[in-house]
């Protein structure tokens, strides 16, 4: 969302930036010292100039595609139908602009105006959506990063033929793609650095391999002008030097496990807060178990990601779901069961034709929830009763993406994050018909969890953490939502809520992420091309 966009001429530069509590659009002219906020862009990300220069393209919450005149005027909507989750776009030399629809689709409409149409379907068995995108000369092809497996443990740049309506992979493990018309493809590795390949524009075809073109470039940390000038970004987080913190109401901090770092992802407390299951992100993500005393056990899938840990209501075991980088076919992401003292080895517990991206035990002990995708739609919910009748049935499924699902302690409740209004907010509805649903954040929110006695759900917000009273009674009667602290020192994330409740619903454990290194920079560099042509020649 805050990639900066390079003029053609090379004349400004456009990014997205904070402006009190939301974003903004400022523009740094070449000659001019300092940026300056462009009127009428309040709430916009993800700039993109127009070929000609005079237009700015952009994004806003609601799925709003917008666009405003470098010199000035007022914003004039284009569509309304863009996704929250990627925000990005393209303004192709035929006039058009491309990005990424509500559905994970790539969609286009007029620069004018007028109808959007879509350009490329999406297909959820593949799990490829667009994050990143990077026209082609001559508005013949289109480069993008999907994610052949989770977007957490593999992604891939790939070239959309436009005419052809195909989609070919060029580089595996990459981030981002940009063509550079000395004939060459630029990516960022997924680790940082920037390279470049051999490439036919023509046949949409990588015709050599990698060279190193610059070492320490963030990834998707590039940006290039058609007439050769180039932004890199030095320096990217190293997430293996995240810690796990509590973090009070008030938002005073103090360490869960000083002596513990890692790539952390999706911690869960046990039902009495002296265990945590955690997420590790290394080679291939694994699930840790840190006891009351301090000590650590490894739980493991074989080669398979495991993560997104939920405690059964005694605390005896928890269940994850499995990622597998290596394969995009849906049914390759499952639940098991382990015992959280690893006394025997993880068990399958739910294994569908769809992949499965959560899984969550109620509080009583009466539920599992389950969150998968299918063909037609991303985010679908599965209940089934862990006694009795224990079949399980489809509880809700639409065009929306869907996430994050939190049960109440009484389990008559499901919170969960949807962008079915046009962009990510907290929805309440009812358990298990779901037949009454309540919209709970307003602004934009995501990652809920209950506090456990059902009396409060803490959500995020535009950068805070808020809570929200939650009535005792039949009905669900909240009251006014209202912030806690910051939470921009903490992992957020999109699929499943990055901290957990403690048992005393007055802390928070949280994963602090580590600061950029310090020394990271903003470097313009002008005549890239010659660069890149005498690197690419040794």
């Amino acid at each position: 969302e805050s990639r900066v966009a390079i003029a053609p001429d090379a004349s400004s530069i456009v990014f997205a930036d904070s402006a009190g509590d939301d974003t903004q659009l400022f523009l740094k002219r070449r000659n001019e010292i300092r940026a300056t906020p462009i009127a009428g862009t309040e709430g916009g990300t993800s700039p993109f100039f127009s070929p000609d220069g005079e237009w700015i393209g952009y994004f806003t919450q609601g799925g709003r595609v917008r666009k405003v005149r470098v010199s000035g005027g007022g914003s004039i909507q284009l569509s309304n139908s863009s996704n929250d989750t990627y925000p990005v776009g393209e303004w192709l030399d035929d006039g058009t602009v491309v990005f990424v629809g509500s559905s994970g689709s790539l969609s286009r409409v007029p620069e004018e105006g007028g109808p959007t149409t879509t350009l490329r379907s999406a297909n959820p068995a593949h799990r490829d959506d667009p994050s990143t995108l990077s026209a082609l000369p001559g508005s013949r092809g289109l480069l993008f990063t999907g994610c052949p497996g989770n977007c957490a443990s593999g992604s891939a740049v790939y070239v959309y033929d436009i005419k052809r309506d195909t989609t070919r992979l060029l580089v595996p493990d990459a981030v981002g793609g940009w063509y550079a018309p000395t004939g060459h493809l630029l990516y960022t590795s997924r680790e940082g650095g920037l390279y470049a390949v051999g490439f036919d524009p023509e046949r949409m075809a990588v015709t050599s391999g990698a060279v190193s073109i610059a070492e320490g470039i963030a990834p998707n940390g590039f940006a290039m002008s058609v007439s050769g000038t180039a932004i890199l970004t030095l320096g990217t987080q190293d997430f293996s030097k995240s810690t796990l913190v509590w973090v009070s109401r008030d938002g005073t901090e103090e360490p869960f496990a000083p002596d513990w770092t890692g790539a952390f992802e999706y911690p869960a407390l046990s039902p009495d807060g002296r265990s945590v299951a955690v997420s590790v992100r290394e080679t291939v993500t694994q699930l840790w178990v840190r006891r009351a005393d301090g000590s650590r056990l490894r739980i493991s899938r074989g080669d398979l990601g495991s993560w997104r840990p939920s405690w059964t209501s005694d605390g005896r075991a928890f269940a994850f779901t499995t990622t597998n980088a290596a394969s995009s076919e849906a049914g390759a992401n499952d639940v098991y069961l382990s015992p959280a003292d690893g006394s025997r080895p993880p068990q399958l517990l739910v294994d569908l034709d769809s992949g499965i991206w959560e899984a969550e035990f109620s509080r009583d002990g009466a539920w599992l929830v389950l969150r998968t995708d299918d063909q037609a739609s991303f985010g679908v919910f599965y209940a089934r009763r862990l006694r009795g009748d224990t079949t399980l049935a489809l509880i809700h499924s639409d065009s929306s993406f869907n996430t994050q699902i939190a049960l109440s302690p009484d389990s008559r409740w499901l919170a969960f994050t949807s962008d079915r209004s046009g962009h990510a907010e907290v929805y309440v509805a009812s358990f298990p018909n779901m037949q009454v649903k309540y919209p709970v954040s307003q602004g934009g929110g995501k990652e809920p969890r209950w506090a456990h006695n059902g009396r409060e759900l803490f959500f995020k917000s535009r950068g805070r953490l808020m809570s929200l009273p939650v009535a005792p009674g039949a009905g669900f009667a909240p009251g006014s939502a209202r912030p806690l602290f910051s939470i921009a020192a903490y992992a957020d994330a999109i699929n499943r809520p990055q901290y957990d409740v403690g048992p005393d619903d007055r802390r928070f454990l949280m994963i602090r992420r580590p600061t950029r290194e310090s020394g990271q920079e903003v470097v313009l560099v002008e005549n890239f091309l010659s660069d890149l042509a005498a690197k690419v020649a040794r």
